[in-house]
């Protein structure tokens, strides 16, 4: 279900800034539903 609706697993912090950085370049998506899940405590999460 997550591969359908596009998400992208990564499995640490460097992987995350590489994959924030690929995707600040690309247009923005249409909608308003984005999600980050994390469980690492809340460290940094952030949504629209």
């Amino acid at each position: 279900m997550l591969r359908q609706a596009g998400a992208i697993e990564v499995n640490n912090l460097v992987d995350a800034l590489e994959v924030a950085k690929a995707l600040a370049t690309q247009p923005l998506p249409r909608g308003n539903r984005v999600l980050i899940v994390t469980d690492s405590g809340g460290g940094w999460c952030s949504g629209r």
